[in-house]
C-alpha cells in the first residue's frame, strides 16, 4: 500500500507538473464518464427492478401509461443536463484557457 502511495506521490510531484495543460483533458474525460454512468444506472434500474427512475419508466411502460414515460424521459434528460452543466462549471474553473 505504501508503494502505491509513493508512486502516486512521484506522479503528482514530478510527472504532472511537466504537463501543465492536462486539467481540461481530465475533466473532459470525467464529464463523458459521468454521462455514461448516468445512462448505465438508469438502464440497470430498468433491468433489475426495485426502485429508481429507470424502474418507474419500465413499470409505466408495462402499464401502458405513455404520458408518464414521457415525464420520466424528461426527468432523466434534465438530471443528465444538470450533471453535465455542473461538471462543465468545475472543468471551467480549472481550465487555464478560460483564465486568460
Amino acid at each position: 500500500m505504501k508503494s502505491i502511495a509513493l508512486n502516486l506521490s512521484k506522479l503528482w510531484h514530478h510527472q504532472l507538473p511537466q504537463h501543465k495543460n492536462w486539467h481540461p483533458y481530465i475533466f473532459t474525460g470525467m464529464r463523458l464518464s459521468l454521462g455514461i454512468a448516468w445512462l448505465v444506472i438508469v438502464a440497470a434500474e430498468m433491468l433489475t427492478g426495485g426502485i429508481g427512475i429507470g424502474f418507474w419508466i419500465w413499470d409505466e411502460y408495462n402499464n401502458l401509461a405513455y404520458h408518464n414515460i414521457i415525464i420520466g424521459i424528461v426527468v432523466v434528460g434534465l438530471v443528465g443536463f444538470i450533471l453535465d452543466v455542473f461538471m462543465g462549471k468545475i472543468a471551467d474553473y480549472f481550465d487555464y484557457r478560460k483564465k486568460m
